[in-house]
């Protein structure tokens, strides 16, 4: 906060842009009196000391103009340090800068090194200060030196002068663009302006050459003009004329056209002799400049077409706001449109309390009166103002009245404003839709459903054209086809109704709970009536209805009476069922007259009237119109229609809870009918036999119809939804399984069914059946192949589950929470199942296998659970990243096996807790955290660090080796409680100090918490995985915060409150470590074996290690390290069986690297000794690579055979006494190794240091050692393209800097190229980064700096420091798929000077666009026949050989139809991988019906034959280019 006062206090003082201090007597006349003319000319105010004399009275003044500038500049010459006057102004400048100010130092005619180091004209200069003013040099110095270390500009980099001159003025628009701050805002009112002027910044794209139009719309009063003035005043000094045209709509009508051309001509060229828009000489000037306009407030295309006449064009560069309510307006001319959107409620209420009191805070006893006059306003910056203003210095008791006032009567000026929207409707229909949505429809609303209703004439669809006028004139809102009004617009809506007449009966639309009352019981209502909206809950007294209410309503088209409260809120089916009283004579009714109502109306479309009081329906009622039909909780008992009535627009009916109901009408004449809703219907006995003709008909809702129970052969055949809750049905009948439309069925709670589950559809997706009596599922389930839900919960006689249901494939989520008879799951092979539910199943003793699919798991409360026989079952391939656990990405994952108290210790440990270890371990991208509870008292032993109860755990130096700003740990804590029951939260935090000084925040911590409730007192285990995002803790420049960490600690803790019941005993952290990576990884490319050997390898890297030493603090860290790059293979030795060895000993001849980890008791076991000869045998037949490690033991013990080597060989000496020849080679083979180099644990701070260093050296023995077998990849013909493209690049020792252009078709496979040639480069350069899919990325600069420095962009980032950075740096970058050169390349690295021996590799394809930009182009070919051939064979049949000859000559076809075309010949391959031969003569039928070669048709008939699993193939990033 004291940084923000500060900031304040100096912000308010600021009089200049730019302070200029120079030498006079260098520069005054020259260079300084040029550049203060640029700054000038770009209306940047300067201060320029342009007297000689240093009078006591001039230096205060400049003194205090160097404090009142944002910018300051110094520009230092040969004899500036001989003016002790320049020198006190540097100390004053950089006293100023910080505080805040900006310093830019120019070096004019000398070297940055000069000043910086005082020599040479300096160096004399001193030499006199220092008999002169002593005591002030030493400032001096220190000021020189820090100015110099400054980012600035040096005059010899830029020639001719003008040039550097223009670059420095540049730099400095760039610079106070950016400083526009949030105090200036605020004083000036802008509340909540920063981030719309930061996303139109965006759109604007103020450094690209190209002429855009950027559009801003919304409701009046939402703060447009506001917005594009200050952005406005933010750019215009960029441009070389500027022109805010104000009020164009106003100015239009009073004065037309040619008086607002004149005034913009005027506005933008000053000259009042030449205002002709047809005019050559204008159009001349106006091509030559570039322009700044804004047009503010059009309502019609033809304002700005005529304004600006689209044969008008302006300089390169320009740019052209508009400003509009109308998005209809800009749609054909703006490049951009953007949505001003109302305040927040924060920004709301500040922007409120500045008009209201002068200030931010309230005054006493007015806080709660100030939130509801800014709810009132709901977020308008218009209504805000004018109420605050309004209300200024008043008294409570006045505040009071007007805003009560408000509610009935709204303020004029605000109505005066947005009513300028409605009367811009020039047809009476839009404004009656709008006046409908006003009044009958709150809050958000479907748009279809809001069209249905408001639909006159369904042919025309006039309510969808109608209400996509509205959105774009802003008066109501569109989100997700969602509708909203903003509540001022529905407040302006209804009082517009009510000005036409003031009597209720005489209004089109009625919906004030008084108003209607009043009509309905006087009979007032007339023709003019067209909608009644009444809130039966807002009634204050009974209403007795008067039998002609209605009868004159004859235009009456909307009536809704409800009582929503009573159903949305759930009240209504409490009390149904018992859990809650319901009384009705509480609430107001409405009482009709016996003999019924006169309902004369035909075009009647929505009729609702819940707890309608009469038995029978509105007699002479008219259904022709009527869409929906809404009778909740009424007396009816049938409804009297006739069946010759038409009732074809009829699409909803919902008679819910009205419990009298026996009969239903014929609704046969229904045929658009989609749903109904019959809930709590409980006088039904039977499904109408009519509804069987419905084919429409989508829901039918017939929950808790208790009696119900027969019928179900009426069901309609496309029927997608059917609830049968808690009906009395006891068997499914055997018609239900031609219900081939139905999705989803309920059957919860049907108490009596039993029997018929084989008779389910088999399209059904989702199935319930909790609480039914049913005892087993039957094996038929297997056949609801779609089946992803099911259901069957409570099912409390169910005892077994068939086989066929674990082979659903689409079976995500299982619920058998609550069925005690369930004793045991079998073994699980679903590959699809992803939430389990058991809890309470209290019978369940054993589970066989749970499959690896799974992120959910609840088995709370399963008491009698002893085990659990395997899970995530451990395999050699788990550390390889080409095994994947699962198909989809789990946003988090939750096991639950709270008071399962039974479980053995082996179950908890070496199942539970190491599947949760295997699975962070081996999927940690794959998952954003996974929370685990089962009972026990101990720590998993592969936790890393430990602590008891709620102490700290402190982290090593190290404890960041990524250059990911994602870390990634896992903690386990053991948790306790006295009493049972209650929740409690168990927190986690971490705290990190740092060497930064402490006034700019000099310590961070992250908190977390976990949120749990057990329900007995016994010990339990926790085990959390959680990702941190470090910018979150650290800030933008998180990974330099993260370099000064000096300590690191992290504990878990309880909430104070809950510390007398639980308690942490224990608990340990392990911190996941990944080695840097590029995002594209190595094992990408280092897949295949080297072809150049003479032998294929099967793995790149094959670790042997004692497990029992090392295994979970040290092996497991390293195998996921070397695992997120290459294939490794580890053998654990428990046990190792005979049968086993001769496979071991192949895996050792099949890896490329051998690593060898020595421990204390490696030499105990003989089968490692084994391995230790076998190794080296392969080292030397096959020149494998040895690697010793010797962890936490010294080399020479291994080497002689000293300590507990010495005690393991006397065992082995006296164990195998007539093969001691064996022990000798043993002997011979530690030495051997230990004489390579290898790495020792000591020379290291801790493991990951060693870890780190042992990742990097490995990847580059694998990489550099390789010479990649492209075609194993599917990369056919690669290697020739990637040699040309290294010749183009000539040398990478070179010192030039060379951009690379590859062009060609899509799918040709440009990007595929350019990545190849990137991972085989990128070793080469200190910095590198590849950009993907450039044409679609939006912010290219800043994403470019965040890959090349690992930093966050972000605005306050010097971009001249950013360029000094890149200078200096040799970097390889690759641009992907540019498609305009212009505004992409030339905008992000024009601007960029490269270390000596850069790199730039750039894709696209346009061949045009890369000569402007490139040095060389180089156009990649299509495949030839053979290769073509060949990549086709790879993903049609996996191999390129052994195909068989029917196939043969059908793949040679396939393949020259594609062209050579890679990712044709890839899609068409994997569509047409194992189908019949038939598929394949279709699908080239298909390809041949058509005679041209379109890419695009092969790949949409490729995709056609694809499934659904397959199709996703088709955005793999190597198919595209």
């Amino acid at each position: 906060m004291a940084s923000a006062s500060s900031s304040s206090s100096s912000s308010s003082r600021e009089k200049y842009d730019v302070f200029l201090s120079f030498r006079g007597e260098d520069t005054r006349d020259g260079f300084t009196d040029y550049l203060y003319h640029a700054l000038d000319l770009k209306h940047i105010v300067t201060f320029k000391d342009d007297e000689n004399l240093e009078s006591g009275h001039r230096i205060s003044e400049i003194m205090e103009a160097i404090k009142e500038s944002k910018i300051c500049i110094i520009v230092f010459s040969k004899d500036f340090a001989s003016s002790t006057w320049c020198l006190d102004e540097v100390v004053r400048i950089l006293e100023c800068k910080r505080n805040g100010s900006a310093v830019v130092p120019i070096f004019y005619g000398i070297e940055p090194s000069v000043v910086r180091k005082q020599q040479e004209g300096y160096a004399e200069a001193f030499a006199k200060h220092e008999q002169d003013r002593r005591e002030m040099v030493q400032q001096w110095r220190d000021a020189l030196k820090e100015v110099a270390d400054i980012s600035g500009y040096d005059s010899k980099n830029i020639r001719p002068e003008y040039r550097f001159i223009e670059k420095i003025v540049e730099d400095i628009l760039l610079k106070l663009s950016k400083y526009v701050s949030a105090n200036d805002h605020f004083k000036r009112h802008l509340i909540g302006i920063e981030k719309p002027t930061k996303e139109i910044e965006g759109l604007l794209c103020i450094g690209s050459m190209n002429v855009r139009i950027i559009g801003l719309y919304g409701m009046g009063g939402i703060g447009k003009t506001t917005l594009a003035r200050a952005i406005f005043q933010t750019f215009y000094c960029h441009f070389e004329s500027c022109c805010f045209l104000n009020d164009v709509r106003e100015e239009f009508e009073r004065h037309g056209i040619n008086h607002l051309r004149e005034k913009l001509l005027f506005e933008l060229f000053k000259d009042k002799t030449s205002l002709n828009m047809e005019s050559t000489a204008i159009q001349d000037r106006c091509r030559r400049t570039k322009v700044l306009i804004v047009l503010d407030d059009l309502n019609a295309i033809l304002q700005l077409n005529r304004l600006l006449p689209k044969g008008c064009t302006f300089g390169d560069g320009s740019r052209i706001i508009v400003t509009t309510r109308d998005a209809q307006v800009l749609k054909l001319r703006a490049d951009e449109l953007y949505e001003v959107k109302r305040l927040n409620d924060s920004d709301a209420l500040t922007l409120f309390r500045l008009h209201a009191f002068g200030q931010n805070s309230d005054l006493p006893g007015y806080e709660a009166l100030s939130k509801s006059a800014a709810d009132y306003a709901h977020g308008n910056p218009l209504a805000l103002e004018v109420l605050g203003c309004s209300l200024y210095s008043k008294s409570i008791k006045v505040w009071e009245s007007a805003l009560d006032k408000l509610k009935t009567d709204p303020d004029r000026t605000i109505q005066k404003v947005l009513k300028i929207s409605y009367d811009g409707l020039d047809d009476e229909a839009i404004q009656g839709i709008f006046l409908d949505i006003a009044c009958f429809f709150d809050g958000e609303v479907d748009r279809e459903y809001v069209e249905s209703i408001l639909h006159r004439n369904e042919q025309h669809s006039d309510a969808t054209a109608g209400i996509s006028v509205l959105i774009d004139k802003s008066l109501i809102i569109e989100c997700q086809n969602k509708l909203s009004m903003h509540a001022l617009l529905r407040q302006m809506g209804k009082a517009i109704v009510c000005d036409k007449n003031k009597e209720p009966g005489k209004r089109s639309r009625l919906w004030n709970a008084k108003d209607v009352s009043y009509v309905l019981e006087r009979s007032t209502g007339t023709f003019e009536v067209e909608g009644i909206l009444l809130n039966l809950s807002e009634l204050r007294k009974d209403v007795k209805v008067e039998p002609k209410a209605f009868s004159k309503m004859y235009h009456l088209r909307f009536l809704r009476m409800h009582c929503d409260d009573r159903f949305c809120n759930g009240e209504i089916f409490y009390e149904k069922v018992g859990w809650g009283p319901y009384n009705r004579e509480v609430r107001q009714q409405i009482y009709l007259p016996y003999e019924g109502l006169e309902f004369p109306s035909d075009e009647l479309r929505y009729l609702q009237w819940d707890l309608y009081p009469l038995k029978d329906f509105l007699s002479n009622f008219s259904p022709e119109n009527l869409v929906e039909l809404v009778m909740r909780d009424s007396q009816l008992v049938e409804l009297h229609w006739d069946e010759n009535q038409p009732v074809e627009k009829l699409k909803k009916m919902d008679l819910s809870y009205s419990e009298h109901l026996i009969q239903i009408p014929n609704l046969c004449g229904a045929i658009n009918l989609e749903s109904i809703n019959l809930q709590g219907c409980i006088s039904l006995v039977q499904i109408p036999s009519c509804f069987k003709n419905l084919d429409k008909l989508e829901l039918l809702d017939l929950s808790d119809c208790e009696n119900l129970k027969d019928g179900m052969e009426n069901l309609p055949l496309n029927i997608r939804k059917l609830k049968l809750c808690r009906t009395a049905i006891e068997v499914l009948p055997s018609s239900v399984r031609f219900l081939l439309g139905l999705l989803d069925l309920d059957m919860s709670g049907c108490n009596k069914l039993k029997d018929g589950i084989e008779n389910l559809p088999s399209n059904l997706k989702e199935l319930r059946l909790c609480g039914t009596a049913i005892q087993v599922v039957p094996s038929t389930i297997g056949c609801l192949m779609g089946l992803s839900h099911l259901d069957l919960y409570n099912c409390e006689r169910l005892e077994s589950l068939p086989e066929s249901i674990w082979k659903l494939e689409s079976l995500e989520w299982l619920d058998l929470s609550n069925c005690p008879n369930l004793i045991e799951l079998e073994d699980c092979t679903s590959s699809s199942l992803r939430y389990l539910k058991i809890s309470g199943c209290t019978g369940l003793r054993s589970i066989i296998a749970l499959p690896p699919s799974l992120t959910c798991l609840d088995a709370n409360n399963c008491t009698s659970l002893e085990e659990i026989s395997s899970w995530w079952t451990p395999t050699v391939q788990d550390y390889d990243p080409q095994v994947q656990h699962r198909n989809n990405k789990s946003e988090g994952e939750i096991y639950n096996f709270q008071q399962c108290l039974k479980l053995g210790h082996d179950t908890c440990i070496n199942v539970i807790a190491d599947g949760a270890r295997r699975r962070i371990f081996s999927a940690q991208d794959d998952i954003s955290y996974l929370e685990m509870v089962y009972p026990g008292n101990v720590i998993p032993q592969w936790f890393s660090h430990r602590a008891r109860g709620e102490s700290f755990i402190q982290l090593s130096r190290n404890w960041l080796n990524t250059d990911d700003s994602r870390f990634k740990f896992v903690f386990g804590a053991v948790f306790a409680f006295k009493i049972s029951g209650p929740e409690t939260k168990i927190r986690f935090r971490f705290n990190f100090k740092t060497s930064m000084d402490s006034s700019v925040g000099g310590s961070f911590n992250y908190e977390d918490v976990c949120t749990l409730q057990v329900n007995n007192s016994s010990d339990h285990v926790l085990i959390r995985y959680a990702t941190i995002d470090l910018r979150h803790v650290f800030g933008v420049n998180w990974f330099s915060v993260c370099r000064m960490v000096t300590e690191a600690s992290f504990h878990v803790f309880m909430e104070v409150e809950k510390k007398g019941n639980w308690k942490i005993k224990n608990h340990g952290l392990e911190v996941i470590h990944c080695p840097a990576s590029l995002g594209l990884r190595f094992r990408d490319l280092a897949a295949s074996p080297s072809s150049a050997s003479t032998y294929q390898y099967k793995y790149d890297v094959y670790i042997s290690s004692r497990s029992v030493d090392s295994r979970y603090c040290f092996i497991e860290p390293l195998c996921r390290a070397l695992g997120e790059h290459i294939r490794i293979c580890k053998h654990d030795e428990n046990p190792i069986s005979v049968h086993k060895i001769p496979k071991i000993m192949d895996t050792i001849k099949e890896s490329k690297i051998c690593m060898i980890v020595f421990s204390n008791n490696f030499a105990s076991l003989t089968w490692r000794l084994d391995e230790v000869v076998r190794i080296l045998d392969c080292k030397r037949d096959w020149k494998d690579t040895v690697i010793p490690i010797f962890y936490g033991i010294d080399p020479s013990i291994v080497r002689k055979q000293v300590g507990r080597y010495a005690q393991a060989f006397n065992k082995h000496e006296q164990h195998f006494k007539d093969t001691m020849d064996k022990v000798q080679r043993w002997r011979d083979a530690l030495k051997e190794v230990t004489n390579l180099s290898g790495y020792d644990s000591k020379d290291f701070g801790d493991k990951y240091q060693l870890i780190g260093r042992i990742v990097g050296d490995v990847l580059a023995k694998v990489f550099t050692s390789l010479s990649i077998n492209y075609s194993k990849l599917g990369l056919v013909g690669i290697q020739i393209r990637i040699t040309k493209i290294e010749g183009l690049l000539g040398n990478i020792g070179s010192m030039d800097v060379r951009t690379i252009g590859l062009y060609g078709i899509r799918g040709i496979g440009k990007t595929t190229l350019a990545m190849a040639v990137f991972l085989k480069l990128y070793r080469h350069f200190s910095w590198h980064c590849f950009l993907c899919n450039v044409r679609e990325e939006f912010h290219l600069r800043e994403k470019l700096v965040s890959e090349l420095f690992k930093e966050t962009y972000n605005p306050s980032m010097q971009w001249p420091s950013i360029q000094d950075r890149l200078r200096h740096t040799k970097v390889l970058i690759v641009l992907d798929d540019l498609d305009d050169a212009t505004s992409q390349f030339d905008n992000l690295l024009s601007m960029c000077e490269f270390g000596n021996g850069s790199r730039i590799i750039v894709t696209s394809r346009d061949m045009q666009v890369l000569k402007t930009v490139t040095d060389q182009v180089y156009e990649v070919e299509r495949l030839n026949d053979f290769e073509a051939l060949e990549l086709f064979h790879l993903h049609a049949f996996k191999q390129n050989s052994g195909i068989a000859r029917d196939y043969a000559t059908l793949s040679e076809k396939m393949a020259n139809y594609t062209d050579g075309n890679p990712l044709a010949l890839k899609v068409l391959g994997s569509s047409l991988s194992s189908k019949t031969i038939r598929d394949w003569e279709s699908a080239l039928e298909e390809l041949q019906s058509e005679p041209n070669k379109d890419i695009e048709k092969v790949l949409r008939i490729s995709l056609t034959n694809r499934g659904k699993r397959q199709k996703r193939l088709h955005s793999h990033p190597g198919c595209i280019s």
